[in-house]
């Protein structure tokens, strides 16, 4: 079986768990407020700071330069959301803008790590980021889009501008995968980390409802109707 597809399987359990937390079914049902996105921005930046730093850091090692693909880096276009959303929100006393997520700092500091000691699991991070910002992630720019009522404004973390068509990008991409020379036990290293990265997912979903009280304030919301 090839990496992609044996990624794909293996992920599968914890990636559909990760998919049925509050907030993560908030964000594709739109039933949620801009400030939870904002706090969901806030949260990944640094994950994606630390992703594609470590990917320019190691772009000519043999094993990411076949996948380090800058058309797929959304640092920039995340902080253009922020700052469309900080400045949508920031007459809103209720609800002040500065915001630091443990879990997307740990998150983010176990990408630094491997890029110190172990590069070449980078591959993982990159595919479940990445490969998830082209796929359900255009799902959830046309939910976040009606919430926000805008199609751009926003929305520019689901924009990728230099690629025309994310269906043959996608499989482009798994070619690359499939085609990386890898032994054995380093391809089960790089599945064992990309199950990693969607529990470390997992845990910002649930640090964001803890922080906004997610969960009652849906229940509560369920009662009044």
């Amino acid at each position: 079986m090839g990496l992609a597809a044996e990624l794909r399987e293996r992920t599968a359990a914890v990636h559909a768990e990760t998919e049925q937390k509050a907030v993560a079914q908030a964000f594709v049902q739109g039933n949620f407020q801009p400030i939870v996105y904002l706090r969901y921005l806030q949260s990944i930046r640094p994950i994606y700071q630390a992703l594609e730093s470590a990917l320019n850091r190691h772009c000519n090692q043999r094993l990411i330069a076949p996948i380090f693909l800058p058309d797929l880096f959304r640092l920039p276009s995340i902080q253009a959301d922020m700052d469309h959303l900080e400045d949508l929100l920031l007459e809103d006393p209720a609800n002040p803008i500065p915001y630091r997520s443990a879990a997307g700092h740990e998150y983010a500091g176990r990408i630094q790590a491997l890029s110190d000691v172990h590069p070449e699991l980078l591959i993982s991070h990159a595919y479940v980021r990445y490969l998830g910002d082209l796929s359900g992630g255009q799902i959830l720019r046309q939910s976040i889009g009606r919430v926000l009522q805008s199609d751009r404004d926003g929305l520019a973390y689901f924009i990728f501008n230099g690629i025309e068509d994310p269906r043959d990008f996608k499989e482009q991409y798994r070619q690359e995968l499939n085609a990386l020379p890898l032994a054995r036990l380093l391809q089960q290293e790089i599945i064992r980390e990309a199950q990693l990265s969607f529990s470390y997912s997992g845990r910002i979903f649930q640090e964001l409802e803890a922080v906004l009280n997610f969960r009652s304030n849906r229940t509560d919301k369920n009662h009044a109707d």
